[in-house]
């Protein structure tokens, strides 16, 4: 599981990807949770539409508003990829630690 750093009103970006790799462009979706525990209400959660290059996967990011809304402590970050065009559908999460300092902190 990856760690980033970032401080309040800094952009965090994150790239998710199926494996083996595959054309995301038709038939995929992609959705970012934020949240400071498995078990709580997510900060933040959302769809992601930005593709990679060659659409092998999603490039996430969360902007500087919705990092500047974090209060300073550890998250937890999930992308979940879905392939709708799947039966059933077919879905894989990657997990990610994001931490968040106050600005001016280090």
């Amino acid at each position: 599981m990856s760690t980033q750093t970032r401080k309040q009103g800094e952009t965090a970006y994150f790239n998710y990807s199926p494996s083996p790799s595959e054309d995301v462009s038709a038939g995929w979706t992609c959705n970012i949770t934020v949240t400071r525990d498995l078990d709580a209400t997510p900060a933040i959660d959302r769809p992601v539409t930005t593709f990679v290059a060659g659409s092998t996967g999603f490039a996430a990011s969360l902007t500087t508003e919705e990092t500047a809304a974090l209060a300073p402590g550890t998250y937890i970050v999930i992308g979940q990829l879905t392939k709708t065009s799947a039966t059933p559908p077919l879905n894989r999460e990657a997990h990610s630690v994001l931490k968040i300092v106050q600005q001016g902190k280090l």
